[in-house]
């Protein structure tokens, strides 16, 4: 059996938690106890490490961490951004920063009854691509997206 050790995880407001872990213990699975313990959702987690931000899919030897160590628990608020349309209906959005484009999308199909291939998106009119976050293109509350439809040949508008 692997060596277990105790890591503490941090709330800005001093809080902590304490957890029994092993080197083969996931990020993704901390913040799942961490959503039990404070109710915080994990997609609203960001847990660090040395000032690094540790992704879901790692374990913590990937990490680094092999003994207790502190760990910081940063939270991602959502935020409400804006959908124009180019007949000049607006769209309001709930999304979070590390939200992808893609699942940008989703939200507007659901919302317009459009399917992502009828359309393309751009941000201050550049064009935001699929695999990004919305905070890699610096969209923040109250930003405003363009929805621009494609032409039936997929030729853009």
């Amino acid at each position: 059996p692997m060596k277990e050790f105790e890591i503490t995880v941090f709330r800005l407001d001093g809080t902590s938690l304490n957890l029994n872990v092993n080197i083969t213990s996931k990020i993704s699975m901390i913040k799942d106890v961490i959503q039990r313990q404070w109710n915080v959702p994990a997609s609203q987690q960001r847990l660090t490490f040395n000032e690094t931000i540790l992704a879901d899919n790692t374990s913590l030897l990937d990490s680094g961490i092999f003994f207790d160590a502190n760990l910081q628990l940063l939270m991602i608020k959502p935020m409400e951004i804006f959908a124009r349309d180019t007949d000049g209906r607006t769209l309001k959005i709930d999304v979070l920063p590390t939200d992808t484009v893609s699942s940008l999308k989703t939200k507007i199909e659901s919302l317009k009854r459009i399917s992502s291939s009828q359309y393309y998106l751009t941000f201050e009119s550049k064009p935001i691509e699929d695999g990004h976050t919305l905070e890699y293109y610096g969209i923040k509350q109250h930003s405003e997206i363009t929805i621009h439809l494609r032409l039936r040949g997929g030729k853009k508008i």
